[in-house]
């Protein structure tokens, strides 16, 4: 009874954020919903209604396509409507939650998820946040019962929706060894993983003669890493940066020779200033979990609002002064909510790990290790929605310590010893 109340508190709360932020507005769509990445997610939809995958006439490379078929299949029956893509992303975040539940054996990590401002705000925005989260909870909930090739499944359509979660195998490989002391379900997960996303490899080499998965590794270390220093090294407007940088490697027509060059750009200003890269690395990680997203809240409700440079106000008492005088009501009490909510999680997630640290259980060592991951991953972008995929790890520490399933068989299946690998 309580999973179902925590999965209608999510479906309830997406809800009134959706109807609150009228995405079917014919201007909204046009000056808030379709840009930047999610104007690339919708144009890529269309292609593919048009037998494509490709923007502006030049096939893709960075982004991976089940996010953007998954717009479309949603087009080819409701039409070219985002703010329909977002009622079906209300049900995946739903999705989430009872997963996340059933996974973790409490209704408190679903819960946590439930009320998470940023997924709510996620969930009526075209990004791929949503899909991501609901695959990876879905291998999760397939490892917690001792099913492989399901999780192998799951993480390879994660990859699939979004290329972070290629290196998330890594993880599950080393813990199923760990967990079952041979290597049968590692291989099991390896080689349904690779089945998974061997046709859009094959795609790549086909179309760019590299048998690559996608661009985004050598793009996010030069445009979000490496012109985050450069930005803050020389006193510089991000995005300026960020175009400055782009108009040097437009010259190469293969999408995989240019994303090489632009990580052997980004290698050497690392290496050039390396205290400055920890810096600017570990800076982004906590505003990652500091992140309000007030601004992006503020403008879908329909509140204009400017843009805070990182860059200008680089304290966080500055940030705080700045904040304060060039935003009005709406932002405070959006932050002031979002900042209870990340107390309170944040919180709980520590008491939790603490305690877990007593008495570790060996699905607790997986989620830790996911969560490291996808937070080391994310790195110097400093995006509150790259949080989401290690907060799917991390809320396992927000179960009470009373919740012992793993060490628990169940009727039908031990989750410590599943019959098929007793």
């Amino acid at each position: 009874m309580a999973v179902k109340a925590v999965v209608a508190l999510a479906i309830a709360l997406r809800l009134v954020f959706f109807l609150a932020s009228q995405p079917w507005d014919g201007a909204a769509e046009t000056d808030r919903i379709l840009q930047s990445d999610a104007l690339g997610h919708h144009i890529l939809a269309l292609s593919i209604l048009d037998g494509e995958f490709s923007q502006f006439g030049q096939p893709e490379a960075l982004r991976t396509p089940l996010y953007p078929a998954f717009i479309a299949g949603i087009y080819a029956v409701f039409g070219p409507r985002p703010w329909v893509v977002m009622l079906f992303q209300i049900l995946l975040d739903a999705a989430s939650v009872w997963l996340i539940c059933r996974a973790f054996g409490s209704w408190i990590p679903g819960a946590f998820l439930a009320a998470n401002p940023i997924s709510i705000f996620f969930c009526s925005a075209l990004y791929s946040e949503q899909l991501l989260m609901v695959c990876i909870a879905a291998a999760l909930f397939a490892l917690r019962n001792g099913r492989p090739a399901t999780a192998g499944f799951m993480v390879g359509l994660a990859a699939l929706t979004k290329p972070i979660a290629l290196y998330l195998p890594i993880v599950l490989i080393g813990w199923l060894i760990y967990r079952y002391r041979r290597a049968v379900p590692a291989l099991i997960l390896t080689a349904v993983f690779t089945l998974t996303i061997t046709p859009w490899i094959a795609r790549n080499y086909v179309t760019f003669g590299t048998a690559g998965f996608s661009t985004s590794g050598g793009y996010n270390m030069l445009m979000l890493y490496g012109a985050r220093m450069i930005a803050s090294r020389d006193r510089l407007e991000f995005r300026q940066v960020q175009r400055a940088l782009s108009a040097d490697f437009t010259r190469r027509a293969n999408p995989f020779e240019r994303t090489a060059e632009m990580k052997a750009r980004a290698f050497e200003i690392f290496a050039d200033h390396p205290a400055l890269f920890v810096k600017t690395y570990v800076a982004g990680i906590v505003r990652m979990f500091v992140n309000l997203n007030t601004r992006g809240v503020a403008r879908a409700l329909g509140v204009e609002t400017t843009m805070l440079s990182i860059t200008e106000h680089e304290s966080a008492a500055a940030h705080l002064r700045a904040f304060t005088a060039t935003r009005g009501l709406v932002h405070i009490a959006i932050g002031a909510v979002t900042t209870a909510y990340l107390l309170a999680l944040y919180g709980v997630t520590a008491w939790g790990f603490v305690t877990w640290c007593r008495a570790p259980d060996r699905f607790g060592w997986l989620c830790a290790a996911g969560a490291v991951l996808f937070i080391a991953l994310a790195g110097s972008a400093g995006l509150g929605r790259f949080l989401l995929p290690a907060m799917v790890f991390f809320l396992y520490f927000t179960r009470p310590p009373t919740t012992n399933w793993a060490r628990t068989p169940t009727p039908d299946r031990s989750p410590q010893t599943p019959a098929r690998w007793s």
